[in-house]
């Protein structure tokens, strides 16, 4: 079996392409939450990222499927990569589609009815102090 797969390591790296997709990790993000009206009138929730000493989270939405990804600016600084070259080689892990078309979140959400993005007109301002925190899984493309 491993002789199987040092020959196709062989032919991978003869056509130049990586030894192994790269396979992205979900990670744990506290967020407050809103429940907001779809233009179509349904309900949806939006999530803020917050941050006790650090910059908050960014978050991401896949267009086509509405998966959440989630970039940790200290962690883009400090291992040297930048997203916004990073996403143009990745692939959403849920519906396959390529990554250089995330859309900020929540400022893009998607209508849970249609499965179409709308624009969000709530944008995060100061955390409310009655919030309840809530952790989500996002996708983290630099893990």
């Amino acid at each position: 079996m491993s002789l199987w797969i040092t020959i196709f390591s062989v032919i991978l790296a003869w056509f130049g392409m990586p030894d192994s997709p790269i396979i992205m990790q979900k990670v744990k993000v506290p967020c407050w939450k809103e429940t907001i009206n779809c233009q179509t009138g349904d309900m949806t929730d939006l999530y803020f990222t917050f941050s006790d000493f650090y910059p908050a989270r960014n978050l991401f939405i896949c267009p086509t499927c509405g998966a959440i990804f989630t970039v940790d600016p200290a962690t883009e600084h400090y291992q040297g990569k930048d997203f916004n070259e990073v996403k143009q080689t990745l692939n959403c892990p849920e519906c396959s589609s390529s990554l250089s078309n995330l859309l900020p979140y929540p400022d893009n959400v998607r209508c849970p009815s249609i499965g179409q993005i709308e624009k969000s007109f709530r944008k995060a301002g100061e955390i409310p102090a009655d919030r309840t925190e809530f952790i989500i899984e996002c996708w983290d493309p630099l893990s």
